[in-house]
């Protein structure tokens, strides 16, 4: 649970909500898709009870993920197999998170309106785990300033004669 919450709060800082540019035909279709799937899995029956709030984050970013892989952004929006699953979102959420999530899940839900789910910190924060992991990679990549420089090696061939 430390290494999620750790991991968020250091990418907060570093994750301006610009990183979710969709098109309005985009978001249009990926609305229409969450719209699809909220009435089939009766996802507005489900939030009425709280326990069943980690069940339905799971299966809203799935399929958030499913619909996102087809615009213009899926390069940075990780793949929907990758989504948690409620169980492990039960453990790493705090209650005051879950709750913050369970009226934005509602909200969403009764008004058909899923921009406010998806473009939320702690929903892009899980969709955009392949962006954050390329930050993260990045940021220890950079060189060290007192580390000492390696020499260059472009042709290893040439170089040994």
């Amino acid at each position: 649970m430390k290494s999620f919450k750790s991991a968020f709060k250091r990418a907060e800082a570093q994750l301006p909500i610009s990183l979710v540019p969709l098109s309005q035909e985009h978001f249009n279709l990926v609305n229409s898709a969450m719209n699809g799937h909220s009435k089939t899995k009766r996802w507005h029956t489900l939030l009425q009870t709280d326990e069943l709030v980690s069940l339905v984050l799971s299966d809203v970013l799935f399929c958030a993920s499913t619909a996102l892989q087809s615009t213009s952004i899926h390069n940075r929006i990780v793949a929907p197999d990758a989504i948690r699953s409620a169980g492990v979102l039960d453990r790493e959420l705090s209650n005051e998170e879950k709750a913050e999530l369970r009226v934005a899940l509602r909200r969403a839900s009764k008004h058909g309106n899923w921009e406010e789910i998806i473009t939320h910190r702690l929903s892009l924060f899980l969709l955009l785990m392949r962006t954050l992991i390329s930050i993260h990679t990045a940021l220890l990549q950079k060189p060290s300033l007192t580390s000492p420089r390696q020499p260059i090696v472009l042709n290893a061939e040439v170089q040994s004669e």
